[in-house]
């Protein structure tokens, strides 16, 4: 069987068969013709079928898609506008109070985690700023105070020395200052690089105690220190560390009080308190007393280094911290005060 066109353009399939009724005759042939118009116009009709529905199914399937994928990212599209709209005086945005999907929801509370602490930042930035404008207002007015009024007439040259002798003395103080402000900002931006060693806590803090014991019996204070334990710390920045609180206790224990340097060893932690007998300090001061230019009594002088200004306990917190410890104060007004300051101890016994 085999398809074929005719003359007239009639498609139809042929057959062909030979036949013979009698031996001495020649076979016939016979062949049969099947129009299948039919059938073409049916194929024609499928064929056109198949391509309006494949043609329409796939334009309905990317609209469908294109619909679920605009409303599927809409939760996108509207946290990319908040962040757009996040800036340093757009730090109020919040995300997590919307009903987001799953999938969004903890990114979405990680996001306002981070602008609360973008904006905690901000804050301490900007008052860290105004503090350090305020702290350097003062011995800057005084220089010129005091310059203009040297200037302003004649004097004798015993005049002009303290004039010098009160310019040196707030040069100092703004020379200490900005030390102490370089070491917080390099530490804060993770700039400060730290040399450790073991260090004999005891023997430091000895070392200590004797350069500070003429101050202290300037004042009609006793110094003592006791104890023993072993750190890894950067000797110099624990140096600084307990020379910023002993000089502390030693200014705010008044004539006949002591200050007292304990070292020992706590549960893998090698503990180093400062406990003076002085005035002690109101509870509503001690959860600040260790931020950037807070002071107890903001009325205090300055007494060489950056005391009287804020920053001694701020450095100590700064040194703790990078060392992986922790400081913490306790005090009661009339009695005294005692910090503590817990390093990481090697807890290797320490020999004299």
């Amino acid at each position: 069987m085999a398809r074929h066109v005719s003359n007239k353009g009639i498609p139809s399939f042929l057959a062909a068969a030979l036949v013979a009724h009698d031996p001495a005759k020649p076979p016939l042939v016979y062949h049969v013709a099947l129009d299948v118009r039919h059938l073409e116009e049916w194929l024609g009709e499928l064929r056109l079928q198949l391509i309006l529905v494949v043609a329409t199914g796939t334009a309905l399937s990317g609209l469908l898609a294109w619909l679920l994928t605009h409303r599927g990212l809409e939760p996108v599209r509207e946290i990319t506008s908040t962040m757009k709209r996040v800036g340093a005086e757009g730090l109020d945005e919040r995300l997590g109070g919307k009903p987001w999907p799953r999938e969004l929801a903890a990114m979405a509370g990680e996001f306002d985690r981070m602008l609360q602490r973008l904006r905690d930042a901000f804050a301490r930035q900007s008052q860290f700023s105004a503090d350090v404008a305020h702290e350097f207002r003062t011995p800057l007015n005084n220089l010129v105070l005091s310059t203009s009024l040297a200037l302003s007439r004649d004097h004798a040259q015993e005049d002009y020395r303290q004039t010098l002798a009160t310019h040196l003395e707030e040069y100092d103080r703004l020379k200490h200052m900005v030390e102490s402000l370089l070491f917080i900002a390099r530490a804060d931006n993770a700039e400060a690089s730290l040399t450790k060693a073991e260090v004999d806590a005891a023997a430091l803090a000895e070392e200590v105690a004797d350069f500070y014991s003429a101050l202290a019996e300037d004042k009609g204070v006793m110094l003592t220190s006791s104890g023993e334990g072993c750190v890894m710390a950067d000797a110099s920045l624990m140096r600084m560390a307990l020379g910023n609180l002993i000089s502390n206790a030693i200014r705010h224990t008044p004539p006949g009080g002591k200050v007292s340097v304990m070292i020992a060893r706590e549960a893998g932690m090698c503990l180093v308190s400062v406990a003076d007998s002085g005035t002690g300090i109101a509870t509503e001061h001690l959860p600040r007393l260790f931020d950037r230019f807070y002071r107890v009594d903001s009325a205090r002088s300055s007494q060489g280094g950056d005391a009287g200004v804020g920053l001694g306990l701020a450095l100590v917190k700064t040194v703790v911290q990078l060392h992986g410890g922790t400081v913490s104060v306790s005090s009661t007004p009339g009695a005294g005060t005692t910090v503590e300051m817990r390093f990481n101890s090697n807890m290797k016994k320490v020999t004299n």
